[in-house]
């Protein structure tokens, strides 16, 4: 195949690379493979900006690597109408990844943002401590590979994956991927920021055709917005699957239930279909007034 990579070279550093407007267009049909931050000696290499913004459409690829061997890069995907992904994204051929094989591939972010979309066939975020962060924004992955935070391939050839996060933030945060699971594994958090107003009925962050997050991962609720906003009891929908359902392991489940005391707690639906987030409390305990 034919690649385009941007940073080959180990100096690679304090680099920053912009696509903006709603007339800026990057697809280059003949490109097979589409790598940021990729080194020919594998190295590391950091310090790299990449910003998609404001209705500029990004898909340049059948496939696209992201921080392959680089640590503390950045890539914001922001703005309405804002497209990011790979060119083939209903083939069921392609992929998108942040970090593949290198242990150097450390501490980088993708975020997408303020009503942009990231589209492609599947998405892989592996390596050590890379974060995919969505806000009021949608990741929809096609194909029946989903989604997978902690992707690992349990071989010599790549790095074992561990620390990685999905962080959901803002009202209407949105991974869909109607043909495949979204799994949080190998020591990954599933980070929910609920916030102020809480999310609309009828509305859940992740739709999938099943859920899995495993013994070694966590889930970790902020409702610091949502208590400051004084909101009341309520349940909200944070997952919810077709007949596959959801399977988290019961050890998870108590652990973010004591961690969020009497405030919240998680609860899956009879049918094993459906992660809620019940709050029942935000007003802060343990306040004596005494009137005399």
């Amino acid at each position: 195949g034919r690649y385009l990579v941007l940073g080959y070279d180990a100096a690679s550093t304090g680099n920053r690379f912009e696509l903006r407007g709603d007339r800026a267009r990057l697809s280059i049909g003949s490109i097979t493979d589409f790598d940021f931050f990729d080194t020919a000696d594998r190295a590391r290499i950091g310090g790299n900006e990449v910003l998609v913004a404001d209705g500029a459409v990004f898909k340049p690829a059948s496939s696209m690597g992201l921080f392959q061997f680089s640590t503390g890069d950045r890539i914001c995907v922001t703005g309405a109408g804002t497209k990011f992904g790979t060119a083939d994204a209903g083939s069921g051929n392609s992929y998108f990844s942040v970090g593949r094989w290198s242990a150097a591939c450390s501490n980088n972010t993708l975020s997408v943002e303020n009503g942009a979309t990231l589209d492609t066939c599947y998405v892989r975020v592996a390596c050590l401590g890379n974060t995919l962060f969505v806000s009021n924004a949608t990741v929809s992955c096609s194909a029946a590979s989903g989604c997978e935070i902690g992707y690992y391939l349990d071989s010599k050839s790549q790095a074992p994956s561990s620390g990685n996060r999905l962080v959901l933030a803002g009202t209407k945060p949105s991974i869909v991927a109607p043909n495949g699971p979204v799994k949080i594994k190998n020591a990954s958090t599933l980070d929910v920021r609920v916030p102020g107003e809480g999310y609309a009925d009828g509305f859940a962050p992740i739709t999938a055709k099943a859920f899995s997050l495993d013994e070694s991962s966590t889930v970790s609720v902020d409702l610091s917005e949502y208590v400051a906003a004084k909101g009341g009891k309520k349940t909200f929908a944070l997952v919810r699957t077709d007949e596959e359902g959801v399977d988290i392991p019961a050890s998870v489940m108590e652990a973010t239930n004591a961690a969020l005391a009497n405030r919240a707690k998680l609860v899956l639906s009879a049918d094993g279909r459906t992660l809620s987030l019940a709050v029942r409390n935000t007003v802060p305990t343990g306040l004596m007034i005494i009137f005399k």
